[in-house]
């Protein structure tokens, strides 16, 4: 929730990565010394720390609400999920973890499913709303739970995300994944195109 730290190899420092999820240790790295590739030495450590604290990434670990915790990730493939999987027990600790899951149809959704089977409690499948990409349908998604997990289908990522909240209770978590796309239409509920079109930021205010 505060970020991810790591010890910068080159300076030895410890800097810290305003980004929730283990692997964003290595982003960070990786963004620091593509920053000494590209600029030699006229980019300090100062400002390279100070960038990277000062990072912010729609859509990825992004926590929208906090009761109940509703976490947006736009992980699409199997290593995406299972890099984001690693991260869910610092964000979620042992609280129930209702999943909105929908997928497109060129993705190995069965695999991405059985990464994340471990760590939820009730399965909301739906399809991404996209142009020219066939989704798998929410149906097919719902066919993914084994018994003894609750599914419900809604073709509609809005119905899917309200239906989610309707279940959660204060202390649960929500977790919306599977899709950039997904991911899309339901950060509309929170951060509607219109106002980041209008305030040039995705993290628009409710008024200007």
């Amino acid at each position: 929730r505060d970020g991810t730290t790591f010890v910068d190899a080159l300076s030895g420092r410890r800097m810290r990565v305003n980004l929730s999820g283990t692997f964003q240790a290595t982003n960070g790295a990786l963004a620091a010394a593509t920053v000494r590739a590209l600029d030699n030495d006229r980019i300090t450590d100062d400002a390279i720390a100070r960038g990277l604290a000062s990072a912010r990434f729609p859509g990825r670990l992004e926590i929208v609400q906090e009761s109940p915790l509703v976490i947006l990730d736009g992980a699409h493939n199997p290593e995406k999920i299972g890099h984001m999987v690693k991260s869910l027990p610092g964000l979620a600790g042992e609280r129930q973890i209702i999943l909105v899951f929908g997928v497109l149809e060129s993705k190995n959704y069965a695999e991405m499913y059985a990464a994340l089977r471990p760590y939820i409690g009730t399965l909301i499948a739906t399809s991404p709303e996209v142009f020219a990409k066939p989704p798998v349908s929410a149906a097919d998604i719902g066919g993914l739970a084994d018994t003894g997990i609750p599914v419900e289908v809604e073709d509609s990522p809005s119905a899917a995300i309200e239906r989610a909240l309707s279940l959660a209770g204060p202390g649960d978590v929500v977790l919306v994944t599977g899709s950039l796309y997904l991911v899309g239409n339901i950060r509309e509920r929170w951060y509607p195109t219109e106002r980041i079109l209008d305030q040039g930021t995705p993290w628009p205010t409710e008024s200007r």
